[in-house]
């Protein structure tokens, strides 16, 4: 009985270190950075080594930039986010952070084995996430145009990968990241407001609710208006599904606009924001290999 209980515990610990790094973010920045790859060379086995280390790389620097978030914001999500790991007390905080620097270094390293490139953006991004979760988190605004930031980066760094950073489909699809998403963390802010409430001045307490709404939605239209660049200028080539596919994803942002008109449907908002993303992603993975 003692020995059943031990393995249960020992597996709710091993669910909760899971829980803390965030599958599907970690996953979809993964898959960004396979994108970016195949957006400036297509399905060439010439490159099989570069993106496969370019996607572990981008998994473990994820996970532990997620892991480290969760380990400063501990004692704030017990309000708003009472159910994480960290929070709840399923995990130890030093659990966290050890494995948070573990993951660094592993991602770190791995990037090494790319090219100098590479390197250099991994690095900038590290610092960027210390940064954030030292002040530029607690500044609001500033914090939600880093995370918009290192979203859209995971295109760069796959386009880095193999050679073609300056490619106008891998340009494309970071800045629109980075502004769906910059837009998607303002909204967080406003749903997360109690939380952080004597914790950090985020930018729904200082210019209020409605206000931030409305400029996170501005930042997700000037994503999905951008986007018609694309058909416009064929960046994702001749097949017209890949741009079928991405007018869905864009009618989800529009209804995630239209649910921040209430209250009630912000998580909904959210939640649509990110599936309108996951589905983004096909239409220049698409374009990159037909």
């Amino acid at each position: 009985m003692k020995k059943m209980e031990e393995e249960k515990l020992k597996r709710e610990k091993i669910r909760a270190l899971i829980g803390i790094t965030r599958p599907v973010n970690w996953l979809m920045a993964g898959i960004g950075v396979i994108a970016g790859c195949l957006a400036g060379v297509g399905l060439n086995p010439v490159f099989i080594l570069p993106i496969s280390l370019a996607f572990l790389s981008t998994v473990f620097v994820t996970a532990g930039g997620n892991s480290l978030n969760d380990y400063f914001d501990r004692n704030i999500d017990i309000i708003a986010h009472g159910k994480r790991s960290l929070a709840s007390g399923k995990l130890h905080p030093e659990i966290a952070l050890y494995f948070a620097i573990t993951s660094f270094i592993i991602g770190v390293i791995l990037t090494a084995f790319i090219n100098w490139e590479c390197l250099g953006i991994v690095l900038f991004n590290f610092l960027i996430i210390i940064a954030y979760e030292i002040f530029l988190k607690k500044r609001g605004f500033v914090g939600n145009l880093a995370i918009g930031y290192l979203v859209g980066s995971t295109f760069w760094f796959g386009g880095a990968a193999v050679g073609e950073i300056f490619l106008n489909k891998i340009i494309f699809m970071a800045v629109l990241a980075s502004l769906v998403n910059t837009g998607r963390e303002i909204l967080k802010d406003v749903i997360d407001i109690s939380g952080d409430r004597g914790v950090r001045k985020t930018l729904p307490m200082r210019i209020g609710e409605k206000k931030s709404l409305i400029i996170s939605a501005s930042f997700i239209s000037l994503a999905i208006i951008l986007s018609f660049l694309t058909w416009f200028w064929r960046i994702l080539g001749e097949n017209e599904y890949t741009y079928v596919i991405l007018g869905i994803a864009n009618a989800l942002f529009i209804t995630s606009i239209f649910s921040m008109s209430r209250s009630y449907t912000l998580d909904r908002s959210s939640t649509l924001l990110k599936i309108g993303m996951i589905i983004a992603l096909i239409p220049f993975i698409l374009g990159g290999v037909l």
